[in-house]
C-alpha cells in the first residue's frame, strides 16, 4: 500500500511537471508568435517609410526651389502637402499643381480667407470655409482621390472636364477655358525635367 500510495504521489509530480512544461513551451511559442508578428510590421513599415521618404524628398526638395510659393501661403508647406498626399494616394505633385493654379501660388482670397485651395463650392453655391489650411488640403485631397481618380478620372484633362468644366453656370467670364494648360504648365515649373501632359495618367 505504501509502495502504491509513493508510485501514485511520483505519477502526480511528473503530471504536474508536463502540464507545467507545456504550459511554459505554449507560452514561449505565442511570444515568439508575438514577437514575429512585431518583426513583420517593423519591416512593413519600414519598407513603406523609405518608398514615402524617397518619393516625398524629391517634391520637398523641387516645392522648396520653386520660388513662386513664396509668394503666398502655401510657403513652407510642402511638408504638409506631401504627408496628405500620401494619405491619400495620391501624386503630391498633382495635388500641389492644382492648389498653385486654384490659388494663384497660394495668393487668392479663396485660400488666405477661406483655407480653401481647390476652389471648393458648396452645394448651393459660394466657397467652402476651412477652420484651418490643413483641413482644407485634406478635404481638398479627400474629394480628388475619392471623385476623380477613384472614379477613373486618372489624366489632368479628364479631371479638368468634371472638376473645371468649360461653360459651366458658375464660370460667367469663361476663365475655365484656362485650367487645363494651366495646370500642366504649373506641374511641369514644379517638378525638375518634368513633361506631363494633359493625357498622363496617374493612380
Amino acid at each position: 500500500e505504501k509502495y502504491n500510495t509513493a508510485r501514485d504521489a511520483i505519477t502526480t509530480v511528473k503530471t504536474e511537471e508536463l502540464e507545467k512544461a507545456k504550459a511554459t513551451a505554449a507560452t514561449k511559442q505565442s511570444e515568439l508568435d508575438e514577437i514575429n508578428a512585431k518583426i513583420d510590421t517593423k519591416k512593413a513599415e519600414e519598407t513603406k517609410s523609405e518608398y514615402s521618404t524617397s518619393v516625398n524628398q524629391e517634391f520637398l526638395n523641387d516645392f522648396n526651389a520653386q520660388e513662386n510659393f513664396n509668394r503666398g501661403v502655401l510657403a513652407g508647406k510642402g511638408e504638409l502637402i506631401a504627408s496628405i498626399a500620401a494619405k491619400n494616394n495620391i501624386d503630391p505633385y498633382l495635388l500641389a499643381s492644382i492648389m498653385a493654379f486654384e490659388t494663384g501660388w497660394g495668393t487668392s482670397n479663396a485660400i488666405k480667407n477661406y483655407n480653401n485651395p481647390g476652389g471648393i463650392m458648396k452645394s448651393k453655391g459660394g466657397l467652402n470655409s476651412y477652420g484651418s489650411l490643413e483641413e482644407g488640403i485634406n478635404a481638398m485631397a479627400k474629394l480628388l482621390r475619392t471623385k476623380y481618380l477613384d472614379d477613373g478620372l486618372h489624366t489632368i484633362g479628364q479631371i479638368q472636364k468634371r472638376y473645371c468644366p468649360v461653360g459651366a453656370s458658375n464660370d460667367p467670364n469663361g476663365v475655365n477655358k484656362n485650367w487645363l494648360n494651366g495646370v500642366v504648365s504649373v506641374f511641369n515649373m514644379i517638378k525638375k525635367g518634368s513633361k506631363v501632359t494633359a493625357d498622363t495618367y496617374f493612380e
